[in-house]
C-alpha cells in the first residue's frame, strides 16, 4: 500500500510541469485556475482611469471584477474586458454596470445585436478605459427602429473608444436620459440622431463626435440632439447634421440643445444640406424653454448646410439661438449657407432676446444676400467694436467700423460680413 500511495504521488509531481507549460508559465496557469479558467471567473489587472471630480486618476481594479464572457448578455456589477471579445446577442442591463476595457482589448456586439436597457429601469452604465485609450467598445446595428447603444438612465464615458453605428432607419447611434463625459473618444452615428440625450449631456474632456445620417425618405438627422442643457467644459465636440436625398426634407442640425452652456473646448457643429423646399439644417442651435444660452470659452465654429439650388430650400443658420445669447468670452465664428429661396444668417437671435455681448471675439458669415447677424446686439462688456463689410464678397479689410457704447443696441442689419470684440486700449 505504501509503495502505491509514493507511485501515485510521484505521477502527479511529473505532471505539473506539463499542466504549467501547457499553460504559459506557472502563475499564469496558477491564475486561470483560481479564476474558473478564464471563463467568467474573478479577476483584477492593474489600474483604470475614473473621474475623481476634478481629473482622470489611476484606480486599482477591484478584486472580484467579473471577467467578460461571449455568453455574458446581461450585465450587473463589475466586469473586466481583458481579451478581444465578441457577443453575438442582444445586451441588456439588469443593474447598474461598471464595464472596465483594458488597452488593446475589443468588447464587440455582432449580426445587427444591441446593447439596451430593461424595461423602464433607471440604470446606469459605467465605461472605463486605461491610460492608453485603446481599449474598445464597437456596436453596430442595421434594422429598422433598432439604436445601437440605449440606456434609460445615464451613460458616463470615463475612457476607451465607443464606436455606436445605427444605420438602419428611425435609428440612434446612443441614447440615454442623461449622458457624462470625462474622456475617451466617442464616436456614434444615426440616421435619426448620432448622440440622443432625452436630459441633460454634460462633456468634461476627451472627443466626442455624433453624426447624423439620413433615413431613405426622411430628413437628415441631427448629429447631437439634447433635450434640455447642454453643457461642454473642455474636450472636442463635434456634430454633423445629416443631408436629405429625397422630397422635401431638411437638412439635419449639426448640434442642437434647448440650452446650451459653452465654457471652453473646441467646439463645431456643421448642418447638413437639404431637398426640395425645406432649409438647411443650423451648425448649432439653441431653444428657449429652460433659460439663457451662454458661451463664456472654448472656440465655436457654427456652419449651415445649403438649401437645394435646384428648388427653393433656404440655406442653413450657422449658430441660431431662440433665447438670450449672452457671450463673455471664447472665441465664435457663425458662417451662414446659401439657398434658393434665402440664405442663411451667420448668426440668427429670435426678435424677443437678444446678444449680450460682454466679451471675447464674435465673427459672424452671412451668405450672400443675408447678414452677418440677425438680431439685437447689447454691448455690456464697457467698450466694444463693431465692425463690417458690406458684402461677403467684400475682401478688403474690415471696414465700416464703429464703436459701440455700453448698453447701447447696435443694428448690424447693414452688415453682410461683422465681427465684435473688444475695443483695443488707446
Amino acid at each position: 500500500m505504501r509503495r502505491s500511495y509514493l507511485h501515485l504521488l510521484g505521477g502527479v509531481l511529473l505532471s505539473l510541469p506539463l499542466l504549467f507549460a501547457s499553460c504559459g508559465n506557472g502563475d499564469n496557469a496558477l491564475e486561470e485556475i483560481i479564476n474558473g479558467g478564464g471563463s467568467g471567473g474573478s479577476t483584477s489587472t492593474g489600474t483604470y482611469l475614473k473621474w475623481n471630480g476634478s481629473t482622470l486618476a489611476e484606480t486599482a481594479i477591484p478584486d472580484g471584477a467579473t471577467k467578460m464572457t461571449s455568453t455574458t448578455t446581461t450585465w450587473s456589477g463589475t466586469y473586466i474586458v481583458d481579451d478581444d471579445i465578441t457577443i453575438d446577442a442582444n445586451v441588456t442591463l439588469g443593474g447598474d454596470v461598471d464595464l472596465i476595457i483594458l488597452d488593446g482589448k475589443t468588447l464587440k456586439l455582432s449580426n445587427d445585436h444591441q446593447i439596451s436597457y430593461n424595461g423602464a429601469s433607471n440604470f446606469t452604465l459605467n465605461i472605463y478605459g486605461q491610460s492608453g485609450g485603446t481599449g474598445a467598445l464597437v456596436v453596430t446595428t442595421t434594422s429598422t427602429d433598432f439604436y445601437s447603444l440605449a440606456i434609460s438612465g445615464t451613460i458616463n464615458i470615463h475612457g476607451g473608444k465607443i464606436t455606436a453605428t445605427a444605420s438602419g432607419d428611425n435609428n440612434q447611434g446612443i441614447f440615454a436620459k442623461n449622458m457624462n463625459v470625462y474622456g475617451g473618444n466617442v464616436t456614434a452615428e444615426g440616421t435619426m440622431q448620432g448622440i440622443m440625450v432625452d436630459e441633460n449631456l454634460s462633456i468634461y474632456g476627451g472627443v466626442v463626435k455624433g453624426t447624423g445620417t439620413v433615413s431613405s425618405t426622411g430628413p437628415g438627422g441631427s448629429g447631437i440632439y439634447v433635450n434640455a442643457t447642454l453643457t461642454i467644459n473642455k474636450g472636442e465636440v463635434t456634430g454633423v447634421g445629416g443631408s436629405a436625398v429625397s422630397g422635401d426634407n431638411f437638412g439635419g442640425r449639426g448640434i442642437f440643445a434647448e440650452q446650451i452652456m459653452f465654457n471652453d473646448g473646441t467646439i463645431t457643429g456643421i448642418g447638413g444640406n437639404s431637398c426640395g423646399s425645406c432649409n438647411g439644417g443650423s451648425g448649432i442651435s439653441a431653444g428657449i424653454n429652460i433659460g439663457e444660452n451662454t458661451i463664456s470659452g472654448g472656440t465655436i465654429t457654427a456652419t449651415g448646410g445649403e438649401g437645394d439650388a435646384s428648388h427653393s430650400g433656404g440655406g442653413g443658420v450657422g449658430l441660431y439661438s431662440f433665447g438670450v445669447l449672452i457671450v463673455s468670452g471664447g472665441t465664435i465664428k457663425a458662417t451662414g449657407a446659401p439657398g434658393s429661396g434665402y440664405s442663411g444668417y451667420g448668426i440668427w437671435v429670435d426678435t424677443a432676446a437678444s446678444l449680450q455681448y460682454k466679451g471675447g471675439v464674435v465673427e459672424a458669415n452671412g451668405a450672400t444676400g443675408a447678414t452677418g447677424i440677425s438680431g439685437t446686439i447689447t454691448n455690456k462688456s464697457g467698450d466694444a467694436l463693431l465692425i463690417g463689410t458690406k458684402t461677403t464678397a467684400d475682401a478688403a479689410a474690415w471696414s465700416n467700423g464703429e464703436n459701440v457704447a455700453d448698453n447701447t443696441n447696435a443694428n448690424p442689419a447693414q452688415f453682410a460680413r461683422c465681427m465684435i470684440l473688444p475695443k483695443p486700449a488707446d
